[in-house]
């Protein structure tokens, strides 16, 4: 399902947001999209009005706005199909399938405090841990249902997506 694809650049980070803040901490989230150069279009091939709305997205603008919001921690392309199997503009567009996975952070954030740099809401959650909770031993510890390890060095205690079924 692609309707992200429909939503307008000036309110995609608004609209992400809500899908992290909805999502259990740590929960990924799926997401398929029709790639572009980074233009916003209606659909030439649509007969009933209104046409459909695009904003279609590079590989690299995908990543960039995702990635503000949480953890790409899978990103892959594929080509678009021929005939019923393309993708919208009935192969008249230049376009690939884009599919990514979003790890939402252990704790909900606004963007604007992890966007700083692409791991900076790992050190913020840090901090935020570090307020809430009381000083633990600095002895790393295995959390349930986790093949990783936390410790006061790292917040990356979330499974692995081999780990996570969905």
């Amino acid at each position: 399902m692609s309707t992200l694809l429909h939503v307008p650049n000036r309110w995609i980070h608004d609209v992400v947001g809500e899908l992290v803040r909805v999502s259990a901490p740590g929960a990924p989230i799926a997401v398929g999209l029709w790639s572009g150069d980074d233009v916003e279009v209606l659909n030439p091939e649509d007969l009933d009005e209104p046409r459909r709305f695009f904003s279609r997205r590079s590989d690299d603008t995908v990543q960039r706005i995702f990635g503000e919001h949480g953890d790409v921690v899978r990103f892959q392309t594929w080509p678009e199909g021929k005939g019923t199997e393309s993708g919208p503009g009935a192969g008249q567009w230049t376009q690939h399938y884009q599919f990514l996975v979003l790890r939402r952070p252990p704790l909900a954030m606004a963007r604007s405090e992890f966007a700083e740099e692409r791991t900076g809401w790992h050190a913020k959650i840090e901090q935020v841990e570090a307020a809430r909770t009381p000083r633990q031993s600095p002895s790393a510890t295995s959390l349930p249902g986790s093949s990783r390890v936390r410790s006061s060095q790292s917040a990356r205690w979330l499974p692995s997506l081999s780990e996570t079924s969905f």
